[in-house]
């Protein structure tokens, strides 16, 4: 089976591939071509066919945007093995989605793109788009350099105000990407008597 981007492209590609080895009779292997935009969403994700799984939010489905994603989510967390791999698999998802449906409901369904970011390949996408000058991967580079601003604003005036920061709560700051958590820690800092008090 191929998968092509385009109906051009699904028709251009042969019925059969012939190869041959050494002297042996050539071996016909039959092709069928799909265009992406025609496969069944739902059927791919019954048949568990995880290869495909980051072009499943641009696939076919009558459940609308949110119960598409929502399947998937669902589909990745229960057949991908390791952490690692769902992570990276719910990344590629998020920026083929992006082409498709609009941030509140990936941010909803599949979280935002500060989520995306600390994901390997999610870092490799977003260089990817910033390198291409893509408005997407420039919005999230923005977004990445705005919560890396905010965490060391937080980490400047937790020095300030309490002296040395323990190294543990130094690490949970610098892993922070989401910026609505950082903004409401840099609030709880004016009133807060204490780190413990700020709930890092």
């Amino acid at each position: 089976m191929i998968v092509t981007t385009t109906p051009r492209l699904a028709r251009a590609v042969p019925r059969e591939y012939v190869f041959r080895v050494g002297r042996l009779l050539p071996t016909r292997v039959p092709l069928e071509a799909f265009h992406l935009w025609r496969l069944s969403a739902r059927r791919v994700l019954a048949r568990r066919q995880v290869v495909l799984y980051p072009f499943v939010p641009l696939m076919r489905d009558p459940r609308g945007g949110r119960g598409l994603l929502t399947d998937l989510g669902a589909h990745i967390m229960e057949d991908v093995d390791t952490e690692k791999e769902r992570r990276d698999l719910r990344a590629a998802a998020y920026f083929i989605a992006a082409k498709r449906f609009d941030e509140g409901l990936l941010r909803a369904v599949l979280g935002g793109v500060e989520e995306m970011a600390k994901t390997d390949l999610g870092q490799k996408l977003i260089e990817l788009g910033e390198a291409r000058g893509e408005a997407r991967g420039k919005a999230i580079g923005e977004a990445r350099g705005e919560a890396r601003g905010k965490r060391q604003t937080l980490l400047r005036l937790l020095r300030a105000k309490f002296g040395a920061v323990p190294e543990e709560v130094a690490r949970r700051v610098e892993a922070e990407a989401d910026i609505a958590r950082l903004d409401a820690l840099l609030e709880r800092i004016l009133t807060a008597a204490s780190i413990q008090e700020m709930g890092l």
